[in-house]
């Protein structure tokens, strides 16, 4: 029996409940469709609020607090479900941005595209041309089965370029809910350009995302079609040209806030929060996970609560990839798919680093302020500086916008949670840190302004 293909799609800063629920208001017809013949997750939570650490905890089926990977240290050597899979006769094929993570990730893959996302007047999206590579890459596959295919694609991460066609409010209520029903005219065509009877179709997200309540008009097209004009004409002008959009950015962010403050809720006013600091709102970790084709048929909706390390278990089952051996904090989520019980198990969930932590340059060593475990109940947060005394509890039944820090009416729970935290913390741990040279440092810095995490 032949093995199959595998095609694992993570989308950038995609939230559950914009991908599927009342509070949605994009337009996908791909993906709805898709998602009658998928089973899906609507209560994955993503392990961090930061591409790197998020998705090192998926490859690895660890925990962040496990393995100490973060977005800056990810190692060359570090083993992942990728290298189990090549060693079960796969071949590897990535299509990532240009970031050193995904570099260092797809070092021993058997082929990868790292397109461009580290200068600002070069970002391309799926209308740019990504979008046909893909497809193009999918086709080119056929001679190298079984595959398997990781793609990471950063459309809807802010700032996006959002197609004019799509900025019209038929397509959503905000710039990223447009953006969204753009991505989706994509996802409909990498899906029938797959073998589904013997291809599984992955989508989940490496974390959610704040979306402002009140929206401006997105001139990053313009603002792209400038450096590049700056650039051709005054090439050494770049670096400042980057410092100064950044700039510009930062400060009419601020100047927004400000004004909105006199006109906004507190809930309202979270949604120009940045990612990365002191907060785990459900926004930001709760991400869509649905899995589709090889036997799997018709709609099945599920609401247990699962993790990002669980993905790749699952993974592993259905196509008959042995991983037995392999150390996890994951499981197979397999049993859920037949209706099955099974036990829930809390996600440990933490911040990302942000480029305000570093005085100078980038410590590889960093990690996240806040650490946690998120129940289908509860949410428990704490610092992970011992000498900080920042404790938080939500009921995420009653309180679901997460408004009143209960922990000092119920700190019985928040005790019990703290114990099961503990012990993660305790666990042995396998060190993948490496020191970063001043290139890399300065790098890794930027591109966390670029992205937002300042």
């Amino acid at each position: 029996m032949s093995k199959p293909n595998i095609f694992f799609l993570t989308i950038d800063s995609l939230r559950a409940d914009k991908l599927f629920g009342s509070s949605k208001t994009s337009v996908t017809p791909n993906l709805d469709s898709i998602i009658e013949n998928a089973t899906y997750f609507t209560q994955a939570i993503s392990s961090a609020d930061q591409t790197g650490t998020s998705l090192a905890s998926i490859f690895t089926a660890q925990f962040p607090i496990t393995t100490g990977l973060t977005h800056f240290n990810f190692s060359t050597k570090t083993e992942t479900y990728f290298d189990i899979f090549k060693q079960n006769g796969y071949y590897t094929c990535g299509f990532f941005p240009d970031h050193e993570f995904f570099k260092n990730l797809t070092t021993n893959f058997d082929e990868k595209t790292l397109y461009v996302y580290d200068k600002i007047e070069n970002w391309k999206n799926l209308y740019g041309g990504i979008g046909d590579s893909i497809l193009k890459k999918i086709n080119l596959l056929d001679n190298h089965e079984p595959w398997i295919f990781p793609v990471h694609i950063m459309d809807l991460h802010n700032p996006s370029a959002l197609p004019k066609k799509f900025d019209e409010s038929k397509y959503g209520e905000n710039i990223y809910e447009r953006m969204l029903s753009s991505i989706d005219f994509w996802i409909g065509q990498f899906y029938k350009n797959l073998d589904s009877k013997n291809t599984l179709f992955v989508i989940t997200s490496d974390h959610g995302a704040y979306i402002p309540l009140k929206q401006i008009p997105s001139e990053i097209p313009s603002i792209q079609n400038f450096m590049k004009k700056g650039k051709d004409t005054a090439p050494f002008l770049e670096p400042i040209g980057i410092k100064l959009f950044l700039l510009l950015r930062n400060l009419a962010k601020k100047y927004r806030t400000q004004k909105l403050k006199k006109e906004l809720s507190d809930i309202e006013l979270r949604s120009f929060n940045v990612r990365g600091n002191n907060e785990l709102f459900e926004e930001t970790i709760r991400v869509p996970l649905l899995f589709t084709g090889l036997d799997i048929s018709g709609s099945k909706i599920i609401n247990d609560l699962v993790r990002h390390v669980d993905i790749f278990p699952t993974i592993s089952e259905l196509t008959n990839v042995n991983a037995v051996d392999t150390r996890t904090d994951g499981r197979s989520l397999v049993p859920l798919f037949t209706d099955q019980k099974m036990d829930e198990l809390p996600a440990y969930i933490e911040t990302g680093v942000t480029a305000s932590q570093f005085n100078d340059k980038v410590n590889p060593k960093s990690t996240g302020k806040i650490i946690g475990l998120r129940t289908s109940k509860y949410k428990y947060l704490k610092s992970r500086d011992s000498h900080e005394n920042l404790r938080i509890l939500f009921d995420l039944l009653d309180d679901p916008m997460e408004t009143e820090n209960i922990y000092e009416i119920k700190s019985n729970i928040a005790f019990d949670l703290d114990k099961k935290l503990s012990k993660l913390m305790n666990k042995p741990k396998k060190q993948f840190t490496s020191d970063l040279s001043d290139d890399e440092q300065q790098k890794a810095e930027d591109l966390l302004k670029k992205l937002g995490y300042v």
